[in-house]
């Protein structure tokens, strides 16, 4: 499912990676990001993934993340996947890497964090709630304490 794999760059422009796999590369001019093309035989699938990545990690962040996903309109559909993400200079964001209920149908949720560039991904904890944590629980979410941010109503994104 490459052709499902784009991102929004900062600058507002798109970039794919199955434009990538077809030898589109970008290069910024003037703040934006103008594709050109290169010819190349493509041998190593996860290498040319990986390169891409480096160049979304360039000029994608958490501005044009809080534009590009959509609002989750409750926090009770939570799921794996989903990002709480407060876009700006700076921003931030945090992945929900998992979601568990009990017998009651109460939810608790884990979240991770990473920095720019995203190569050191780590589990966060729960200070609000040290019995709790790395656990976050759904019913006191907001407004959602971190480690290192607040995020508030509205935050929960999915793409």
């Amino acid at each position: 499912r490459y052709e499902e794999i784009k991102f929004a760059a900062t600058s507002g422009d798109e970039i794919s990676f199955d434009r990538w796999i077809h030898g589109i590369r970008w290069k910024e001019k003037a703040g934006r990001l103008v594709p050109f093309t290169i010819i190349k035989d493509i041998s190593n699938m996860r290498k040319e993934y990986d390169s891409f990545m480096e160049l979304v990690f360039a000029y994608c962040g958490t501005y044009s993340l809080s534009k590009q996903l959509k609002p989750v309109d409750t926090i009770d559909s939570i799921k794996a996947g989903d990002v709480f993400v407060q876009g700006g200079f700076p921003g931030h964001a945090v992945t929900v890497m998992a979601v568990a209920k009990n017998n009651k149908g109460e939810k608790i949720f884990l979240l991770s964090q990473g920095y720019m560039p995203a190569q050191d991904i780590h589990i966060l904890k729960n200070y609000s709630d040290a019995k709790l944590s790395p656990w976050y629980s759904v019913k006191e979410t907001y407004p959602l304490y971190t480690p290192e941010w607040k995020f508030g109503k509205g935050s929960l994104k999915r793409w």
